[in-house]
């Protein structure tokens, strides 16, 4: 299973959610800005699950799925799941062409743990599927 990186300005969501997830025996790490998890991101050798709170102080989720975006080593090499709070979210069509872009999921706070899971696990099949396996 890819590591898991835990991107949320809220200390408490971070701490919950590596909790939940050590429990279920899958590795995450923590990144409490966008700017940290974007340096992240870019210097990782090996692929990440990403979970990113969409609202945040300083670099947004969304602006740090657009930089991304605009790496495509890096954004190919990750998989994204949105995190949000926000109920009556509106999405526009240049956060749209993001989501598409980069395969990302949007999941909704406060988490159902299956679904997390399910989430989790269906991520790290699109990381599979894209990455490069060396001929035999």
């Amino acid at each position: 299973m890819s590591p898991i990186l835990i991107v949320d300005d809220d200390a408490a969501i971070r701490d919950t959610l590596q909790t939940l997830l050590q429990e279920h025996n899958l590795a995450a790490t923590v990144c409490a800005s966008g700017n940290q998890a974007l340096d992240l991101l870019r210097a990782a050798t090996q692929p990440h699950i990403v979970l990113l709170d969409i609202r945040m102080p300083g670099l947004t989720g969304w602006q740090v799925l657009a930089a991304v975006a605009a790496e495509p080593a890096v954004y190919q090499r990750h998989a994204y799941l949105l995190m949000t709070a926000m109920t009556a979210m509106t999405i526009v069509p240049a956060q749209m062409a993001l989501i598409s872009q980069t395969r990302a999921v949007i999941l909704a706070k406060p988490f159902d743990l299956q679904v997390l899971l399910a989430e989790i696990a269906e991520a790290e099949h699109r990381i599979q599927a894209t990455t490069v396996q060396p001929a035999p």
